[in-house]
């Protein structure tokens, strides 16, 4: 009876040290996993500043759904810098731009909200506001203006040509 007592005990015992050693390495492995996450995330550091001339947000299809950069001579906007927002099949929907000057009647800061076949501007500048329409090609159609000298209204045809004014 006494060498089952002694079998058994040393069975139990072995058990116990296959447990402990797992327990301990088991311990070790969360220890420099945690050290290694630890570790890391204190070498990220977050920029103070971040310079580009232009950031592009994209969905996850990849599609562009927003430009903020300054803009080029013949972009989709007026030149000068601005913020671009596309819809889902990426046609541009609205911008916000700062106008170069000499870009034409609208200079100055601008908020724009396009469709497919038309778009309207609304521009303050050191002259004034404006408001202006323009066709699906990009031609001014008509214009509101209001500045120190009063109020104005014009209405062009598509060759820019003043139809009606007023007053």
């Amino acid at each position: 009876m006494n060498e089952v007592n002694t079998t058994a005990l040393l069975e139990r015992v072995k058990r116990l040290e296959r447990q402990n050693k797992l327990i301990k390495l088991t311990g070790i492995v969360v220890v420099l996993v945690m050290a290694f996450v630890l570790l890391v995330g204190a070498k990220e550091k977050v920029p103070k500043e971040i310079v580009a001339e232009k950031f592009r947000v994209v969905d996850t299809q990849g599609r562009t759904r927003a430009i903020l950069s300054v803009l080029q001579e013949g972009s989709e906007l007026l030149e000068g810098s601005g913020l671009l927002l596309y819809d889902e099949k990426g046609r541009t929907r609205v911008g916000l731009s700062v106008l170069q000057e000499g870009s034409g009647l609208l200079e100055g800061s601008a908020l724009s909200l396009y469709d497919k076949n038309a778009s309207i501007i609304l521009a303050l500048d050191q002259k004034g506001q404006r408001l202006g329409f323009f066709d699906k090609n990009g031609k001014n159609r008509a214009l509101l203006a209001a500045d120190q000298l009063g109020t104005a209204l014009y209405l062009l045809d598509e060759n820019g040509k003043t139809v009606f004014s007023a007053p």
